[in-house]
């Protein structure tokens, strides 16, 4: 504890500063170390964008049952237990959600924010831990809301009016993975707005934007794939036509296992397929007014089958920032591997 002998600002003087930091540490070592992985869709100028003027705009990205097997394998493990759960995006999220899917089956989901805000982000500790399995893939799907604040495309990168969709996951039995993220093949991506010939800046992406991927057809030779998309009359309606085509495009993924990527994985896979949709209990309500039980839909009275941040029972943590070491280490990590 110190006192503050500097004026700063409207603070004053004799401010008393009781900030700190508490270590503990034991003899006893614990059975497991526990690990934090990052998922969810690759941070890219080129493969992550966001359309203007929309309302809802959804997104998704994936930690497949390619990677988790492969890593799982690796360590010896038939699965490994989730216990807490930081979700992220920038300025534009209003919703996230962490699917989990299983062999094609949609369980309960891992964790749901549904009135996301960027400047109250926590990590939410799990009131019952949650088997991650081999054959596993979890899912993440970010809903933004750009209409009103931006008048072009949004694309993903570290600053906060650029954009993320990303899920830090802690669990054990540690294992040597750190990310798991996939993103949309670039071809794909640029043929859905309608180009069907431009010139690469390369092989890897990384360190590109689409300023510098160029149109080359007749009508449009020179522009970039940027200006051409912003140029486009985008509302609601073709945001939701966008989000439903990049759901099912071709993925590329990134798996990487002790820093580099994990062999066995391959690069580039179809979409993530759910089979059969989870749909959430009906639950019996009770009115505070006359004590009466009544049937409702589950979006009108939730059943916290799973840990989410609208559990009562869920607890918090305060630690939301130390994602953020493992995670900036990652991406540089990522960004080295790519260029």
């Amino acid at each position: 504890m110190s006192v503050c002998n500097t004026c700063v600002g409207n603070w004053g003087w004799g401010i008393i500063d009781s900030s700190g930091l508490r270590i503990y540490h034991t003899s006893q070592v614990r059975q497991y170390d526990a690990g934090v992985l990052d998922v969810g869709h690759l941070v890219s100028p080129v493969a992550q964008l966001i359309p203007p003027n929309a309302d809802s705009y959804l997104q998704y990205g994936e930690c497949t049952s390619d990677c988790l097997t492969e890593v799982m394998q690796r360590a010896g493990t038939s699965e490994i237990k989730l216990f807490s759960v930081m979700l992220h995006t920038h300025l534009l999220g209003k919703k996230i959600e962490l699917k989990h899917i299983r062999n094609g089956t949609e369980l309960p989901y891992l964790s749901r924010e549904n009135n996301y805000d960027f400047n109250y982000q926590e990590t939410r500790q799990l009131s019952t831990e949650v088997i991650i399995k081999p054959e596993d893939t979890l899912q993440l799907v970010c809903d933004y809301k750009s209409s009103g604040v931006r008048s072009n495309f949004t694309f993903g990168g570290f600053g906060t009016k650029e954009e993320m969709c990303l899920a830090f996951l802690s669990y054990y039995p540690k294992i040597q993975v750190s990310s798991c993220l996939t993103f949309p093949a670039i071809h794909p991506l640029i043929t859905y707005f309608g180009i069907e010939t431009y010139r690469s800046p390369g092989l890897r992406f990384q360190g590109y934007t689409l300023n510098d991927y160029i149109i080359t057809s007749a009508e449009l030779n020179g522009t970039s794939v940027q200006t051409y998309i912003n140029s486009l009359p985008w509302d609601q309606a073709r945001a939701e036509n966008m989000s439903e085509a990049l759901r099912v495009i071709r993925r590329h993924q990134i798996c990487l296992y002790n820093g580099s990527f994990a062999v066995g994985v391959p690069f580039s896979r179809p979409a993530v397929e759910i089979k059969q949709r989870y749909i959430e209990p009906i639950q019996n309500c009770t009115t505070p007014v006359t004590g009466m039980a009544t049937s409702a839909p589950a979006s009108t009275c939730v059943v916290a089958t799973t840990p989410s941040i609208n559990n009562p029972d869920l607890t918090t943590s305060g630690a939301s920032h130390i994602f953020f070491n493992s995670f900036l280490i990652t991406l540089m990590l990522i960004t080295t591997v790519l260029a």
